[in-house]
Parts: C-alpha cells; structure tokens; sequence
C-alpha cells in the first residue's frame, strides 16, 4: 500500500511538472515572438529566404527549450529541495497574488494534464490520418504529364540542384497544386487547372513547388505541425506557425520570380490558381495557401512588403519579462 501511495506521490509530481512546462510555454513563445519582429524589422525585406529560415530556428529552438524545460521541472519535483516551508512562503508573498495562483494551479494540475493529452493524442490521430490520406493521392486517377513538360522538368529539377527522387503527376484528385511526401515528394497539378494555364504558367506553378523541396520545406512543414499538435493551446506559438508559413511561401515567390524573370505572368499565375482552388483543404506545402496570405503574396509582390510595427512586440515583450519576475525561483520553490 505505501508502495502505491508513493507511485501515486511520483505520478502526481510528474503531471505537475508537464503542466508547469506547458504554462511555461506561453510566455517561452512570447519571447521568441518578440525577438522574430524585430529580427523582421532590422534585416533587409528583401532576404525573405533568411527571414524563413531565421523563424523556423526560433520554432525548432522553442520546441528543444520546452523539452529541456520539462527535464528542470521533473528534476525539481522530485528533488528534496522541493520541501520548504510553505507557510512562511506564502507569508512572504501574501495570502493574495502569485501565491495563490500557484497553489491553484497546482490544485488543477491533473485537470490540465488529461485535457492536454487527450486534446494532443486526437490532434496526432487526426495528423496521421491526413498523411495516410494524401499518399493515397500519389496513385488515385494518376495520369503522367506530357513528354516534353517531363523532360523540362527533370531539367530544371537538376538545374535547381534537386537531389533524389520527385514525381510529378497530373491528377483530379486535388483542386490545388500541392507537394506531398518527404524521402520521394510528389508534386501534383490538377488536370483542369493545367488545361486553363499557359504552358508558361504550369512551368511557374511546378518552380515554385521544385523550390519547396530544394528548401526541405516538407520537413519542416512535419515538423511545425506536430508541434502544433502539442502546444495547440499556445496562441502565440500558433501565430509564430502562421507567420512563418508566410515566410515559406514569399520565399518561394521572390526565388521563383529571380530565376524565372517573369514577375508579371507569376502573378497573374497566382491569382488564378487561387481562384480556381478556393475551396481547397489539401493539409500539405499547397501553391496557393489561405486567401489571407494570398492576398498579402500578390501586394507585397506588387506594392513591396511593410516593415512591421514594434509597439505590440514590446508590450508582449514586457509581460514576458513581468511573468518571469513573478516566476523567481524564491515563488517556484513553493510549486510542489
């Protein structure tokens, strides 16, 4: 029984721990949030590539942080430094305030841990269900392209310095361009969207998803979207995802745009594969993307990119700082 009794202790101390690592998050993103604005602020608009990748470093670092994070806290859990006496803390920080946030917290605990796993197993679930679902686009109703877009294609793939095998498959299985798959990705471009584009224009939409594979945006797609499945509580995380997928894709256009040199027919290629793919819920590295990030792709290509404004990241940036003085290791001590 005081076997039992001390698993139970244990469990009790590692739910804490994960649900303290997923607060921690909050304010974890918020810095990194910050840190992007003014990253975008200070480098030239024009190194969108930089940008990008400048992002997908902060995302990948927040998700080590975080693993790291939980590792601190377990260790604290269980350490026996975590014996202190809580009445004369609690006389230090006042019966209202940080101290009661703690102690509730800590009482809703293992309330946040179950909603939290269950919430992440199903967003997992429902992740891997898609993945299975868009391979099975790779064979449904395939048709080969024409010759002699193939060979353009398998030229321009070396040209570009695209490694390894990609297919490329005309189907009416998606009503967007799109590129799946991660070892052997596979472009694929809607029979009737191609029927109504130039040949010009098919050769800009397949540049475009060449320069996703060349950047390993696939992999990083996966990767950003597991996160997401894990901290999808996290507003600011989220919007550091939506942020950097803009990112993805202004790059992609201004590296099509260079090695192309046909801004205008580009953008005319954009507009009318949006509206031809309006209603498209293909979860994969799509062409067109949302119409909100479409929309932005066209002006900024048009009109130039505006520098963001400072004044929101600065006001995250200081509740940031406040949480981390209000979690001082003299408050945390009373955590478990």
């Amino acid at each position: 029984m005081k076997v039992l009794l001390l698993l139970n202790v244990d469990f009790t101390l590692l739910l804490k721990a994960v649900s303290w690592t997923l607060f921690h998050s909050l304010w974890l993103s918020a810095c990194a949030g910050v840190l992007v604005l003014i990253g975008e602020f200070i480098f030239p608009r024009k190194k969108f590539r930089f940008q990008y990748y400048f992002i997908v470093s902060f995302l990948l670092l927040l998700g080590i942080l975080l693993l790291l994070k939980c590792a601190i806290e377990v260790q604290k859990a269980y350490s026996p430094d975590r014996l202190v006496d809580i009445r004369t803390l609690e006389e230090s920080v006042g019966p209202e305030g940080i101290g009661t946030f703690i102690h509730y917290f800590n009482e809703i605990a293992l309330v946040v841990f179950i909603v939290w796993i269950l919430m992440a197993t199903t967003k997992l679930a429902i992740l891997f269900h898609s993945y299975k679902q868009l391979n099975k686009l790779r064979t449904a109703g395939a048709l080969l392209p024409d010759p002699k877009l193939e060979e353009w294609f398998q030229a321009t793939k070396k040209e570009l310095g695209v490694k390894g095998h990609v297919g490329l498959i005309l189907t009416e299985t998606v009503t967007a361009p799109v590129m799946i798959g991660y070892n052997r990705p596979t472009i694929l471009l809607p029979i009737s969207l191609v029927s109504q584009l130039q040949v010009e224009q098919t050769k800009l939409i397949i540049l475009h998803e060449l320069i996703h594979i060349k950047q390993k945006d696939g992999w990083i797609h996966g990767v950003e979207a597991i996160l997401r499945c894990f901290l999808f509580f996290n507003p600011l995380f989220l919007w550091l995802c939506n942020v950097q997928e803009k990112r993805r894709e202004i790059s992609c256009d201004q590296a099509v745009i260079n090695y192309s040199k046909r801004k205008d027919v580009y953008i005319r290629t954009l507009v009318l594969a949006y509206e031809y793919a309006v209603n498209a819920t293909n979860k994969s590295v799509a062409f067109v993307g949302n119409g909100f990030s479409m929309r932005q792709r066209v002006e900024g290509l048009l009109q130039g990119y505006a520098k963001p404004n400072l004044l929101p990241a600065l006001t995250v940036l200081a509740i940031s700082l406040l949480f981390l003085y209000i979690l001082n290791p003299e408050f945390r001590s009373i955590a478990y």
